[in-house]
């Protein structure tokens, strides 16, 4: 039968109480650690979704703004000057300016072939 020396059955007493003592420590500063990374990463995503949210919001601002601006308006077309030997007649005067209060493109009259 073989004997074993007392300073390792010591050690192992030793060790065996330093390991069950520090167990509850431990285990406890591994739930804080995992709480607070996992607080932190969750702040973290927060923030990113807000600024995300904040970037859409921006883009629909800035697309709508756009749309408004975009807006082509009819410009009324300046009368064409009339040639030396073809003057315009009262009635095509009268239409002409009710064209430019309407908004409207002003009808031109067909050229004659000389």
């Amino acid at each position: 039968m073989s004997t074993v020396n007392d300073q390792i059955t010591d050690s192992i007493t030793q060790l065996n109480a330093l390991l069950t003592g520090g167990s509850a420590a431990q285990s406890m500063g591994m739930l804080d650690i995992t709480g607070t990374e996992t607080l932190g990463m969750s702040m973290f995503n927060a923030i990113t979704a807000q600024q995300n949210a904040q970037t859409s919001a921006s883009a629909a601002a800035t697309a709508s703004c756009a749309k408004m601006l975009n807006i082509e308006l009819s410009k009324p077309q300046p009368p064409k000057k009339p040639k030396t030997e073809e003057k315009p007649t009262i009635a095509e005067l009268t239409h002409a300016i009710q064209a430019i209060k309407k908004s409207e493109p002003i009808p031109t009259k067909p050229e004659t072939k000389n």
